[in-house]
């Protein structure tokens, strides 16, 4: 069976987005360990499985094999996992002892999970590991400009959640409307062409466009929002008292 490869199926732009987006996530991460050479070595390994991604969906002409898409993300998800001790040597940089090995861990899962992400479901997957990578980089707090990466990683997502979108709903209303001309009329059917729908049944929906203006209205309001506040809570800092508890002594104190 061949795949469609209309407006309905992943386009570049998508991929990069998805590139993007797992860049700044493994760059983030390996900078927040002070490793310059970590962040460049896992950007490039993740931004040559996204092109790998991108090129391999395009050559095959089958859905089958589209469709293994999730096995091998799989399988690369657990090779991280399970063999990060081996990985790990590979770095340019061992800058993940003893608690600091899940960056090392998350590190290696995006870079090779990048290899197996050429439909909406695996490239949308990507965020669940992102998102964990700058759940650590804010606890270490060590990295400055981690912030700007994940408003960027942010604006990437929230667009290919939006596109993504978009494409599960052209499929639907494409189905319908085959349906519709396959049961003579009796059935009602839906509208193939997307340049109709947008000026109809979806004009009031809200595409990428609405999910990047809203990306980028939070990343606004953080940051004129946050000094704000910040300011406003030093005036009552000095109220509020946190008593630190003593450890109680377990013998007798001898008097000197």
């Amino acid at each position: 069976m061949r795949k469609s490869s209309g407006i309905s199926s992943v386009q570049p732009f998508d991929m990069a987005l998805c590139g993007i987006a797992s860049i700044c996530a493994v760059y983030a991460t390996s900078l927040s360990l002070s490793s310059t050479n970590n962040g460049i070595f896992f950007g490039i390994i993740t931004a040559a499985g996204t092109i790998a991604s991108f090129l391999l969906s395009r050559a095959t002409r089958w859905v089958k094999f589209e469709q293994l898409d999730a096995v091998f993300y799989t399988v690369l998800a657990l090779t991280a996992f399970f063999a990060t001790t081996l990985l790990i040597q590979l770095v340019p940089e061992d800058v993940y002892p003893g608690q600091l090995a899940v960056a090392g861990t998350l590190s290696w899962m995006v870079a090779l999970t990048s290899f197996a992400v050429w439909r909406d479901q695996t490239i949308l997957f990507q965020a669940v590991p992102g998102i964990a990578m700058f759940g650590l980089v804010g606890c270490y707090d060590t990295f400055k400009y981690a912030i700007g990466f994940f408003f960027v990683f942010l604006l990437c997502q929230a667009t290919l959640l939006a596109r993504a979108h978009g494409r599960a709903m052209l499929v639907q209303a494409q189905v319908a409307s085959s349906r519709g001309r396959a049961s003579g009329g009796f059935e009602v059917g839906g509208e193939a062409d997307p340049a109709v729908l947008k000026q109809t049944a979806w004009r009031w929906m809200a595409g990428p466009e609405w999910a990047f203006g809203s990306g980028l209205a939070v990343v606004l309001v953080s940051v004129v929002g946050a000094p704000a506040i910040q300011e406003s809570a030093k005036s009552i800092a000095g109220i509020v008292h946190y008593a630190v508890p003593l450890p109680q002594q377990t013998g007798p104190s001898v008097a000197a």
